[in-house]
């Protein structure tokens, strides 16, 4: 199994996983789409906080978000610029580079969960 094809089973395994959680335990579980993460960091951390019963101050969390020294850099290589616009350039030359391995990978999961019987939540 390739790093592309075991990345796409482990997600569909993840991704189950994380429906699941969401729709058993509303009040527990919080999910975030990692989008709103990277281009809308306020909003994503005022749910956040809103979920943990956190005070929540719109200026200060704008305000930490722009005044870190990490903004605008790749979580894995500083050197790199990140923000949605290379985020989705780099999303889109790996889905280009790396589609059929996916594609197996996805497979492989949506297989063992029906051979485990157990629920496939993604559509």
């Amino acid at each position: 199994m390739s790093d592309a094809q075991a990345g796409a089973y482990l997600w569909v395994w993840s991704e189950n996983l994380r429906l699941l959680l969401c729709e058993g335990f509303p009040s527990r579980v919080l999910s975030i789409d990692s989008e709103d993460v990277a281009q809308k960091p306020e909003i994503a951390a005022q749910r956040s906080m809103e979920h943990f019963g956190l005070p929540v101050r719109s200026s200060l969390i704008g305000r930490g978000i722009t005044s870190a020294a990490v903004e605008g850099r790749h979580a894995k290589n500083a050197s790199r610029k990140f923000n949605s616009v290379t985020r989705k350039r780099d999303l889109r030359e790996l889905e280009t580079r790396h589609h059929r391995e996916v594609q197996t990978g996805l497979e492989m999961g949506r297989k063992l969960l029906t051979m485990l019987k157990l629920p496939e939540t993604l559509v």
